[in-house]
């Protein structure tokens, strides 16, 4: 019997498959990495990365929204569970997400800051989750920060007097510009000098500050140091705290605001407003901007709205968006036309609280109205609204009404996105 002759295969040419993979259900397309080498290395190549990322029906049509567990709630192991996730489609239905066990378990304090959403992935603190693909990544550890014994000996600290911490601030972006995903890692050390009183030890406000600004290209190993020319914002060197941030075309904006004072008076001084700190992720460069005016010096939400900045501020029904021109940076105010029902107290002993959580790029506002009972006991009730700002309509979100203790967050325009973490 003569043996059979191997007919030759013809490969199926790159471009076909990369019309064919993009095209595809993102959980069929990752099923296909393990035909080959070969498909596995197109399905993670950038090419069809960025064409599947920019797909149309990809933006604008799922929400992602994650509830804060009550403490009676617990995981499949019986363990303690923090974080719920789970996706609505346009037409209000709800899909649970296979969520790592991290992002369930773990406590998150108000210190690692808010959750984030940025070109498809989620960043929490040092964690980053792709709710397409289902992975969930650490951020490497950075370079050492700084000699320990030099930084005593030239920052002058007395052992045994003095004392002295480094925290660390996380920001996920994208850079436009080589269409990665890049983190920014703002790492402070801070020396307090001691005194005594009464035989107490007490600290006193910050003396001296170092600041190190490290970049990390997701999925290389290490973090660069930035070697720019340029002088820091001196609100880098001072005690401050970020609330919240977005990452819009390139540039990460935080809305920065002082420490809480001990001894701090209720009325807030003009130095203790907001600040906006910009940092382009490309050129490495940070910037100060200042608030508009009539926005009372503080903030409660920042996102994007067209590929502009856009602010908010819970007790005015307005927003405020940056226009740049050649004069620099510009703000314009929009009157918001909200329902007055929302302000209304439907029911003696119970409160209402509206606060933004959430904007779509398209125009749509995402709204919390959480009505509570000055009774600790009774259980707070929260509807999700949104609001178009072109019609000037108003709609619940039917899944998320009247749902008990929501304290969550809402990511509008989820995008899809099959970018590898590693």
């Amino acid at each position: 019997m003569k043996p059979t002759k191997r007919k030759n295969i013809v490969p199926i040419p790159k471009d076909i498959l990369l019309e064919i993979f993009v095209k595809l259900p993102a959980k069929r397309l990752l099923r296909f990495k393990c035909v080959s080498k070969h498909w596995c290395s197109i399905i993670e190549g950038s090419e069809l990365v960025d064409a599947f990322r920019n797909r149309p029906c990809n933006r604008g049509t799922n929400l992602l929204v994650r509830r804060k567990c009550t403490q009676e709630e617990e995981t499949i192991e019986g363990r303690r569970k923090f974080n719920d996730f789970f996706l609505l489609d346009s037409e209000g239905k709800c899909v649970p997400l296979e969520v790592p066990v991290i992002l369930q378990e773990k406590f998150f304090s108000n210190d690692d800051g808010e959750w984030q959403h940025v070109e498809g992935l989620v960043h929490r603190k040092n964690i980053i989750w792709n709710p397409t693909t289902r992975k969930v990544v650490h951020l490497p550890p950075r370079n050492p920060f700084w000699d320990a014994s030099k930084v005593i000996e030239n920052m002058g600290i007395v052992a045994g007097c003095d004392n002295w911490s480094v925290s660390s601030k996380y920001f996920l972006g994208f850079d436009v510009s080589i269409k990665k995903h890049k983190v920014l890692c703002i790492c402070r050390m801070d020396f307090r000098m001691n005194t005594i009183s009464d035989g107490y030890i007490e600290n006193s406000d910050i003396q001296k500050s170092q600041v190190s600004i490290e970049v990390l290209t997701l999925g290389a190993n290490c973090w660069k140091k930035t070697t720019s020319d340029y002088p820091l914002p001196k609100e880098l060197f001072e005690d401050f705290h970020v609330k919240t941030y977005c990452s819009i075309n390139g540039v990460i904006y935080m809305i920065i605001c002082p420490p809480c004072k001990r001894f701090q008076l209720p009325r807030r001084r003009s130095d203790q407003n907001d600040t906006i700190l910009a940092y382009d992720i490309t050129h490495e460069k940070f910037q100060l901007l200042p608030l508009p005016r009539g926005i009372g010096g503080i903030v409660h939400f920042v996102g994007d709205l067209r590929g502009r900045l856009t602010l908010m501020q819970q007790k005015h029904k307005q927003i405020w968006i940056l226009e740049e021109d050649y004069g620099g940076p510009r703000w314009t105010v929009v009157d918001l036309l909200l329902p007055e029902l929302w302000y209304t107290r439907e029911i003696s002993l119970r409160e209402k609280i509206v606060k933004p959580i959430g904007l779509n790029p398209s125009g749509e506002i995402f709204f919390e109205v959480k009505e509570f009972s000055l009774n600790i006991k009774e259980s707070s009730l929260s509807t999700i609204y949104v609001y178009n700002m072109e019609s000037k309509d108003t709609r619940k979100v039917r899944f998320l009404t009247r749902m008990k203790n929501f304290f969550g967050s809402i990511f509008p325009n989820l995008v899809a996105t099959i970018q590898p973490l590693k």
